[in-house]
């Protein structure tokens, strides 16, 4: 498997290269109406989620939450290029019952297809056991993990093969769809996952994990498709891809140093799903991603799990 990343990259490369040759193909313009005010800004409501997902020999699977809380946010986009930053806005449970999270969440786009460039920052702190164990009740200590904390950087790119759909008019709010349309697509991308803990993040772990750092290379198809009536539009985009992992396992003992570091194969799933209303000038919508890569280790099964739902309206300017 570890021999067989290097093909993999110079055959997702070759395929990227390929985008300069579609002599006599239609463009990606062709299908989309494009704003007179190129500027588009947009402020936003997102409810954001970063858990973690164990099982084991032995040990049902334990999810750990944040206590997410809606976040209020801003974003801008400009011929192609996008970004967008939020902070903690209100709500979320009882801290008392469910800790108190702190996080922040950024991300960058770069959108000129047939490529389109997502980057992802986030960190999240505090976290709680979803469903309890035995006679652990909710706000006990053995409930809560406030020192918990999930780190996630990403880098994703998908190459578009056919113009009929626009990820950036839909996501990036760039040109507005004439037609419904599809195309296959594929992904390539690196994610980057941070995670530490002042104890074993179970009792009956075997080894007592605690955190780790993982390095995941990943490669795999995708398909989007645009649904457009008037000025509406639906736009689902669903990848499955497969990937390398090289992961640093932090082990609870008393030297600091302990470590479990190996490769291992990975899954990786996608979905995103937009709606809205694109008008000439004003737009709203909703928008929701989740992004959940998933490996073994031994008998432990270890997954992620990052998503958003967001509401958004904004302008051209």
């Amino acid at each position: 498997m570890i021999h067989a990343m290097p093909a993999s990259v110079i055959v997702f490369l070759f395929i990227l290269l390929s985008s300069s040759v579609r002599a006599g193909s239609p463009a990606f313009s062709d299908f989309l109406s494009p704003d007179t005010e190129p500027v588009f800004i947009k402020g936003f409501l997102t409810l954001p989620r970063l858990s973690l997902s164990i099982k084991g020999e032995g040990i049902d699977e334990t999810w750990f939450d944040p206590n997410s809380v809606l976040s209020l946010g801003v974003a801008a986009s400009w011929r192609g290029y996008g970004g967008r930053l939020s902070v903690r806005a209100a709500g979320g449970e009882d801290p008392d019952l469910y800790g108190t999270t702190r996080y922040y969440d950024a991300q960058l786009r770069w959108y000129r297809e047939p490529l389109a460039v997502d980057g992802y920052l986030q960190s999240y702190r505090g976290y709680h056991i979803r469903d309890l164990p035995g006679d652990c009740r909710r706000g006990d200590p053995c409930s809560l993990r406030p020192d918990l904390r999930i780190r996630h950087a990403a880098a994703i790119v998908h190459y578009i093969f056919d113009p009929r759909w626009s990820k950036q008019a839909v996501y990036n709010q760039s040109g507005r769809p004439d037609q419904s349309g599809g195309s296959w697509l594929l992904f390539g991308g690196f994610n980057l996952l941070d995670m530490s803990n002042d104890g074993p993040l179970l009792d009956d772990l075997d080894p007592p994990l605690d955190g780790g750092r993982f390095y995941i290379a990943s490669l795999g198809p995708g398909y989007g498709h645009t649904f457009v009536r008037g000025p509406w539009y639906l736009s689902p985009v669903f990848t499955l891809g497969a990937g390398l992992m090289y992961a640093d396992h932090s082990v609870f003992s008393d030297d600091d140093d302990a470590s479990v570091t190996d490769w291992h194969p990975i899954i990786k799933v996608g979905l995103k799903i937009a709606s809205g209303y694109a008008g000439d000038t004003w737009r709203f919508g909703i928008d929701t991603g989740v992004d959940s890569p998933a490996y073994r280790l031994d008998d432990i099964h270890i997954q992620w799990f990052a998503g958003q739902v967001e509401f958004y309206i904004g302008r051209h300017f």
